[in-house]
């Protein structure tokens, strides 16, 4: 195991136990939701969205992050779909077990955030998450967006939503997942990701 494994490994020691991907959810996230959870989340969600606040007040910044010419007319709409397909890509790519299309869907300085653990920031960091995920039998995940909101001014938007996990064909984790996505580059990427696990032990 490289040094990168290595680390991530010390930093994920509540989440994962390599030899049984069905532990992948660690005794600070397997727990059953609580009917709060969601305010929790939100909570999170606002004040790390509040750290954003001076990149949508910024009349300058508008001219320097504009939709593409693909982009006019229904905007809103057309956004979504974006999103709805990065998604998409999420679970092929977890499916192709490739860690690095994966993290490339995270924005440079993406913070990835799991019950029980430190944040991982960054991509070498998230990518050695998601490589030891995907060596200890975890070969596939699913992502569906419930609601999404797109900010167009602030080139932003959320996505609430609720996930799985698989091993070798069989579900070993679920859970609600909030993402908060910035739009760069006419792509949308995943700047902040948050979830929870409703696996009971």
């Amino acid at each position: 195991m490289d040094n990168l494994a290595i680390q991530a490994s010390k930093d994920t020691q509540t989440i994962l136990n390599p030899s049984n991907p069905k532990d992948i959810i660690g005794t600070g996230i397997r727990e059953t939701v609580r009917p709060h959870l969601w305010y929790q989340l939100f909570g999170i969600f606002l004040l790390i969205f509040s750290s954003l606040s001076s990149f949508s007040v910024s009349a300058d910044s508008f001219s320097k992050f504009s939709w593409s010419d693909d982009d006019s007319g229904n905007s809103h709409y057309k956004q979504t779909l974006r999103i709805h397909k990065l998604l998409g890509d999420y679970g092929k790519y977890w499916g192709n077990l490739d860690s690095a299309a994966v993290t490339s869907l995270y924005t440079e300085d993406a913070m990835f955030f799991a019950p029980g653990a430190s944040p991982f920031v960054g991509h070498t960091s998230i990518d050695a998450l998601v490589r030891l995920l995907m060596d200890s039998g975890i070969n596939n995940v699913s992502l569906v967006g419930d609601e999404i909101k797109v900010f167009e001014h602030s080139h932003t938007a959320y996505v609430l939503g609720h996930y799985e996990l698989y091993a070798g064909g069989s579900t070993v984790g679920q859970g609600p997942f909030m993402l908060l996505l910035n739009y760069q580059n006419s792509e949308w990427k995943i700047h902040r990701d948050i979830f929870n696990s409703s696996v009971a032990e």
